[in-house]
């Protein structure tokens, strides 16, 4: 594998015969409309096939995964162009393994709102570790706000995603309020209930996990709410669920505001399964200056 970037006169075919593969081949890693001219200084990823599979009448993926000891999951992740098609052609080609293939592993997160087109988000589940669907919210008597994400969870399911509910402090009218915090993080008994109640409905679900996406906690609770996904966790675990905890992204453990505070880091990794930097809020939060 190695990146080139186009230089002045490039066209795919060109690229494509430089380096010994299919224009095809070299449109489909690299998600191009077409093969039309490309840009100047435009990055792409050169995969080299070393294993091809060429369909034959009865073949399925399921079977052709198993001649080679690999997934169908690796298969749809080395022939993007197969995602979302129930039938292959007999004498489709498809890549079994590239050269120079992965030496390492990461495990992948992605949000997604209950409105996504199921069509895009299907070319990303392949490629993801967790699908973090946003979010479930919480009335005052401890009651969950659910969403009508069924479709989702089965798509996700279908490619073998893990799903986590995520709870924030979203409002029944879709806006977000601090005020039901405090007494989620110092009121135990509300706690535990909207603990139980988001565990009941990731279980009805079937998802595998909970996302804690608590933003604008008040200074004061940054214990309390390092304790409160330590409950979270505590609870979810004996039922072979894991805790995601979203983080405001901080460039000091000292930094002001009431989006960062009461997000310590330390405590917050300590308390979870896993962290997610939400590195985007930079453009949600700041202007070009970098001040809010």
């Amino acid at each position: 594998m190695e990146i080139y970037v186009v230089k002045s006169g490039d066209t795919v075919y060109s690229v494509a015969r430089r380096f010994g593969i299919s224009p095809e081949r070299l449109v489909s890693d690299n998600d191009l409309s077409s093969q039309r001219e490309l840009a100047l200084g435009q990055s792409l990823l050169i995969l080299r096939p070393q294993v091809i599979h060429t369909f034959q009448p009865g073949d399925s993926l399921f079977m052709i995964a198993q001649r080679y000891g690999t997934t169908v999951n690796r298969l749809y992740q080395n022939n993007p162009s197969l995602i979302g098609h129930e039938y292959i052609d007999i004498g489709t080609q498809i890549v079994i393994e590239f050269e120079d293939p992965p030496t390492k592993t990461a495990e992948v997160s992605g949000f997604v709102y209950g409105y996504a087109n199921l069509r895009i988000l299907e070319t990303a589940l392949p490629y993801l570790t967790y699908l973090i669907l946003f979010g479930y919210g919480f009335t005052e008597d401890g009651s969950i706000i659910t969403l009508n994400d069924s479709d989702i969870i089965s798509l996700a399911h279908r490619y073998g995603t893990s799903v986590l509910l995520s709870l924030t402090a979203i409002n029944v009218d879709g806006s977000f309020g601090s005020g039901k915090i405090e007494s989620l993080l110092t009121n135990m008994e509300f706690q535990n209930k909207v603990i139980s109640n988001m565990i009941k409905m990731i279980l009805q679900k079937g998802a595998q996990g909970l996302d804690l996406d608590i933003e604008y906690v008040p200074p004061q609770f940054r214990e309390e709410y390092a304790a409160f996904a330590e409950n979270a966790r505590s609870q979810l675990e004996p039922l072979g669920l894991v805790l995601h905890v979203d983080l405001a992204p901080k460039v000091s453990a000292y930094q002001k505001g009431t989006l960062y505070e009461a997000h310590d880091y330390a405590l917050l990794g300590a308390a979870a399964n896993y962290v997610f930097l939400m590195t985007y809020e930079w453009g949600y939060t700041y202007d070009h200056s970098g001040y809010m």
